[in-house]
This record gives C-alpha cells, sequence and structure tokens, in this order.
C-alpha cells in the first residue's frame, strides 16, 4: 500500500494514465485491507483515491450520456408497447440453442455464466459479439430501405426500425457466426453483458433462446462499476452521477420485459444468487430445462476454462457475499 502511495505521489501530474490506474490499484488495496478489518476509515480513504481517479479518467473522456439515456427512453417506449404481446414460449430445434445472460458491466453475470457451465451439455462460448453483428447488419440495411440514405444514424432513430428488420435473417446471420461448439452441445451461454439492450431483436430472431437477466441493488451495482477501470467501454463509469442515471434507466428499460413475466426471460438477483445459492441455481435451472447437481455450487472447482473478464479471479472462489453493502458506505460519504 505504501509502495503505491509513494508512486502515486511522484507520478507527474501530466501522465493521466499511469495516474488513473495507480489510483485505481490503490483504491482497489485499501478496500481489500478496510474490508478484512472492519476499518471504516480505511474504506473512507480508498473511496476518496477512487474518486480522484475517476475524476481524473473523465476529464479525459469525450462523452455525453445525453444520448444514451435518450436511447434508453425509446427503448423502455417500445418495449412497453411490445413486451405484453410476446408470451410464446421457446420452441424446441435440433440446433444446440442459445441462453443470452446479460446485464449491466460487474453484476455477477460471470459468476452465474460459471454455474451454468457446470450443467451437462453447457458449453460456455463467453461474450460473443455475434448478435450484436448481424443485428448491425439489419439495421444498416433497414435504414438504407428506409431512409435512401447511408449516413450514421442516431442511436435513438434505430429503435425505430425494429418493425422493419428480417428476424430470421439475423437468427440465420448469428448461428452461422458463432465459434464451433463441442459436439455433445445442447446448449450453449453467450454471456455479451449489453445484449441487455438487444432482447427483443434475440427473441424474435431466436425462437429457441432463453435471457437471463442479472441484477444487483443499485448502490453495490453502481460502487461495483465505479471502481472497475474499463479499457474503452462504458463511459459512463466514471462519474457516480452518470453511473447512477444510466443505471436507473436500464432499470426503467427492464421494467416493462419484468412485467410480462415472459417464460424465455429470467430474472436472477446477485444477492439472492451468493446468499441462497442452491435455491436460486435450482429454480433457474429447472426454468431452462436443465439438469442441476451439487457440482453447480463447486463451479470455481469444476470450470476450468479461461475467463477474460472483470471477474476473472473472483470465479476461481468459492461464494461470498463480502461486497453486499460496501456500496451503502460510498454513497453515504459523498
Amino acid at each position: 500500500m505504501s509502495e503505491l502511495r509513494a508512486a502515486l505521489a511522484r507520478t507527474a501530474s501530466g501522465a493521466v494514465k499511469a495516474r488513473v490506474q495507480l489510483g485505481f490499484a490503490l483504491a482497489k488495496e485499501l478496500e481489500d485491507c478496510a474490508v478484512g478489518a472492519d476499518d471504516l476509515t480505511l474504506l473512507a480513504d480508498s473511496f476518496a483515491v477512487l474518486r480522484d481517479a475517476c475524476a481524473l479518467r473523465r476529464q479525459h473522456i469525450q462523452y455525453d450520456i445525453a444520448d444514451d439515456i435518450a436511447t434508453l427512453r425509446s427503448l423502455r417506449d417500445r418495449v412497453a408497447h411490445v413486451a405484453p404481446s410476446m408470451t410464446a414460449t421457446a420452441t424446441t430445434s435440433s440446433a444446440a440453442r442459445p441462453i443470452f445472460v446479460v446485464s449491466l458491466p460487474r453484476a455477477g453475470s460471470t459468476l452465474l455464466e460459471r454455474m451454468l457451465g457446470c450443467a451437462e451439455g453447457v458449453h460456455l462460448a463467453g461474450e460473443l459479439n455475434q448478435f450484436p453483428a448481424a443485428l448491425g447488419q439489419e439495421l444498416k440495411r433497414a435504414f438504407i430501405a428506409k431512409n435512401g440514405s447511408s449516413r450514421p444514424p442516431r442511436k435513438a432513430e434505430l429503435v425505430g426500425l425494429t418493425d422493419e428488420l428480417d428476424s430470421a435473417a439475423m437468427g440465420a446471420a448469428y448461428r452461422a457466426n458463432i465459434p464451433s461448439l463441442p459436439a455433445e452441445t445442447r446448449a450453449f451461454v453467450d454471456k455479451l453483458p449489453l445484449n441487455l439492450l438487444n432482447i427483443e431483436h434475440i427473441l424474435r430472431a431466436l425462437p429457441d433462446a432463453h435471457i437471463v437477466y442479472v441484477r444487483r441493488q443499485r448502490e453495490d451495482h453502481c460502487y461495483a462499476i465505479l471502481k472497475q477501470l474499463f479499457a474503452q467501454a462504458y463511459p459512463w463509469s466514471y462519474s457516480t452521477d452518470e453511473c447512477c442515471a444510466y443505471y436507473d434507466a436500464v432499470t426503467d428499460m427492464m421494467q416493462p420485459w419484468l412485467n410480462a413475466k415472459l417464460p424465455r426471460l429470467h430474472v436472477v438477483d446477485y444477492e439472492e444468487l451468493v446468499q441462497q445459492p442452491e435455491t436460486t441455481s435450482r429454480a433457474l435451472f429447472e426454468a431452462l430445462g436443465l439438469t442441476w447437481t451439487p457440482a453447480v455450487l463447486e463451479f470455481h472447482r469444476r470450470n476450468s476454462s479461461a475467463s477474460t473478464t472483470a471477474s476473472a479471479a473472483q470465479v476461481r472462489q468459492p461464494l461470498t457475499s463480502r461486497s453486499i453493502g460496501l456500496g451503502q458506505h460510498f454513497f453515504t460519504t459523498d
């Protein structure tokens, strides 16, 4: 810890990237020590360091959250209109069926993915970009056909093109471009978080697909996002106000889906998953038509495949609830 402090103190103010990285590293070290010792003073120190590092990172990002919020509100209005009518159950198919795990980042989706990977015949495909790519191509075709223009459309404009899309073609393109699956695969998990925004398209394009939405309590979730230094994605994740605004807009967008209680859309709460893992995972496995075994609770021992997410270290360890409630301390020190 003292070495990190010293390194941060001697790093020139103009070395922004280095100062941000050192700040995030020091905040993490302080948090680990604070939680281990139940030291709220040390935890407050971690929060202060994190806020400084986030503020420095945000200063060097060109981003206006208004566009994203407008898009999410357009999606919410769209979902409120279509969700009540989308009641069909999943169709059966001889092909491996996709299970999409969607969420905001740092919700616990990698933990859930690893649990699902303990089921016989389930392959973890990782965070695939194939569905957004198939959707993007179809949106581009529809936009040009409707407007006679190849100019880049605004995000909110794309929401209005949904009824113009060829869902069957989109589903075929997705399946044609996913990586080869092991011969014994009966289902595969696609865990790209922000397929959260593509739920309607997935349900229409892939009639055999299921979607699992992982959510987390607001303060804990926003704190978990803020303390993660992402490479390029999630530009709203370095400001407390912007992070909370994005979280709230996504929650509003998801509510009509949840109200519709679709048989192919399932909800898992992170808090229930880590505090009642057997009950929660059993219920999900049954809903997905998977066979639950005690191996699911030993996911950190049973599944050796690599993880490239920010949770790579956590999924090698047993379940813990140590992060529950940390966010409340962060927000009460504002």
